[in-house]
């Protein structure tokens, strides 16, 4: 569904947003969270390997990545930040509870648009670190 799809002009002006009863909205950002996560993962795995090699790379392969990030040399508080703030976030989206503890309200569409912004920083800062 695109975006102009889900809205219908309102008497006197403006856009009103119908209800999506089969969430194809979220189900697309849920797919773009999970991808952006494998793709992530690749990138790292490939940069890691380039810059480490192989076998020093398997000594963070299951790290986070933040600290994979900094293992690379890369300082930038914020981009760490968002790097953590992704692995949360899509751990809690992706493997949802019956409960929510965190009392943080999160959309799909919101995290994905965080997503997508985060592997193009981080895509960036390698391409600097190369």
């Amino acid at each position: 569904m695109r975006v102009n799809d889900s809205r219908q002009p309102r008497p006197g002006g403006g856009k009103i947003i119908k209800f999506d009863p089969d969430q194809r909205s979220f189900k697309h950002s849920l797919i773009a969270i999970v991808f952006a996560g494998v793709y992530l993962e690749a990138l790292l795995y490939l940069h890691g390997c380039r810059l480490l090699g192989k076998v020093a790379y398997k000594k963070i392969d299951w790290n986070t990545y933040e600290e994979k990030l900094r293992a690379y040399g890369i300082t930038d508080q914020s981009l760490l930040d968002a790097a953590k703030e992704f692995r949360i976030a899509r751990r809690e989206l992706v493997h949802e509870k019956a409960h929510d503890d965190t009392k943080e309200i999160r959309t799909g569409q919101d995290e994905a648009r965080k997503a997508i912004a985060l592997i193009d920083r981080v895509a960036l800062a390698l391409r600097k670190r190369a």
